[in-house]
């Protein structure tokens, strides 16, 4: 015997990896349709002795067979040829599984990365989340957590520009924000650019380098190491937030308001020398 889900051609098929049953008695054929966690149809055949043992099984899909468009609806399974003057057959059942869980996703389409809303089995899950979609609600894939899908895919913004805080170098005391942080609001706050600390010491909001005689940038400042890690960083409240060196010199903290204002300096010992500007964007989180 061989199987297919058209004319196997006859029983022997090599090209149907054909078996053959040695002993007479109850056999069971049991043929399971279901998704091959892509949405296309794989069927399953098998054929069991009277012990439920599987003895043999073959397993059967067509990549053009998508569930719901070009398969489905009612069909028959056919004996297509049949050598014995009398075959036996009992219980034949139609047992019908429970109908995959399914989820929504924003399906990314094309090179433009437009998204629109899909419902598809949980099945396909990583398959989608590997393309690159997304799921409503959540963060737009890519976008640093600046944007957010809503429930129907459409993109908005997640931060909100509240403020830009211009905080000069040479000034010794603190630059605040124009208003206070709300009480329990979370903020971004990205910082930005370069300044100039004179002896040809060109900083950002935590690293520094020497022009002159170095081309790394380091958190101490060259040749003023006895100042502490802490010279020339831009502090926020008091201490220094910001990561990891960025050679663009752009660099963000999430903070949580208080119901005061933020306060900004740069830390220095001499500050006539300095000149320039750094900048801090302050952002709402909308989440």
């Amino acid at each position: 015997m061989s199987a297919s889900n058209n004319s196997i051609g006859w029983p022997s098929n090599p090209g149907r990896s054909p078996f053959t049953v040695t002993q007479s008695g109850w056999y069971t054929f049991r043929h399971t349709f279901q998704d091959n966690g892509s949405g296309v149809l794989q069927v399953v055949m098998d054929v069991l002795d009277h012990n439920g043992v599987v003895l043999h099984s073959w397993t059967l899909s067509d990549p053009s067979d998508i569930i719901g468009a070009t398969v489905g609806g009612n069909r028959y399974g056919w004996f297509a040829y049949n050598q014995f003057s009398f075959l036996a057959i009992d219980n034949s059942q139609l047992i019908i599984a429970t109908e995959p869980q399914k989820v929504d996703f924003c399906h990314k389409e094309g090179k433009k990365g437009t998204f629109h809303l899909i419902n598809v089995s949980v099945n396909a899950e990583q398959a989608h989340i590997n393309h690159g979609d997304g799921l409503p609600g959540e963060e737009v894939p890519g976008t640093e957590d600046a944007k957010r899908f809503t429930e129907d895919c459409s993109i908005i913004d997640q931060l909100i520009l509240v403020e830009i805080v211009e905080v000069p170098a040479d000034k010794d005391t603190d630059t605040t924000s124009s208003d206070p942080l709300e009480s329990g609001v979370n903020y971004v706050l990205k910082a930005r650019g370069t300044a100039d600390a004179g002896d040809g010491i060109e900083f950002d909001a935590r690293y520094s380098i020497r022009t002159l005689s170095s081309s790394d940038w380091t958190d101490a400042v060259s040749t003023y190491g006895g100042y502490g890690v802490t010279l020339l960083d831009l502090l926020y409240n008091g201490s220094t937030p910001w990561g990891e060196f960025n050679a663009s010199h752009d660099y963000e903290t999430t903070v949580t308001g208080a119901g005061v204002v933020a306060t900004f300096r740069i830390y220095d010992v001499y500050y006539p020398n300095n000149t320039g500007d750094l900048y801090v964007d302050i952002y709402q989180k909308l989440w």
